[in-house]
């Protein structure tokens, strides 16, 4: 049931998904992360405002278009991490093939996606003991930090406006402020 009709949304009619998260390769030295899916889309656009002024405002975004159909992909992401003192620095390199059975102009398409780059992390901590609350039940405190740090290199064989957005990239606010 839709009950926001004022919102872009996906209904999946069913939806299977395979993840693997974190699988250890060669002696633990790759890691490796994959993420399939095959399912049946329909993607609801929003529907323009009644009121005159905010129809005015209402511009529909390049990827929305009343479409459905089979939407299958395989995302797959190999890293070898490394410990370098207090700083772990990940090279990657990620791949993702992606069929829909509907794209923007009702046809079905295929588009390939690769990512290479590097991760970096760098953790932090602290520990209070003399912090103390019986209402809160502490009995000391501890600060945890994590700074984190990506550059890569992107691309893909087809712009991503040929396809309906059936993943939304952002939550419904601010797709809603994009579209004024």
């Amino acid at each position: 049931v839709r009950l926001n009709d004022f919102v872009t949304q996906t209904e999946w009619l069913p939806r299977l998904d395979h993840f693997l998260v974190g699988q250890s390769l060669l002696f633990d030295t790759l890691t490796w992360h994959e993420h399939s899916q095959v399912g049946y889309a329909r993607l609801q656009t929003a529907v323009p405002p009644t009121n005159a002024v905010d129809a005015a405002k209402f511009d529909p975004l390049p990827w929305e278009s009343q479409q459905e159909g089979v939407v299958a992909s395989s995302r797959q992401s190999i890293e070898l991490p490394v410990q370098l003192g207090v700083v772990k620095l990940a090279p990657y390199a990620l791949g993702e093939a992606a069929f829909f059975g509907n794209d923007v102009n009702g046809d079905s398409n295929t588009r390939l996606y690769g990512q290479a780059g590097i991760k970096g992390s760098l953790p932090m901590w602290s520990v209070n003991h003399d912090i103390q609350s019986e209402l809160l039940n502490l009995r000391g405190l501890a600060h945890k930090l994590v700074f984190d740090a990506d550059y890569s290199f992107s691309d893909a064989d087809k712009d991503l406006n040929q396809f309906p957005l059936y993943h939304p990239l952002d939550d419904d606010s601010t797709e809603h402020f994009r579209r004024r």
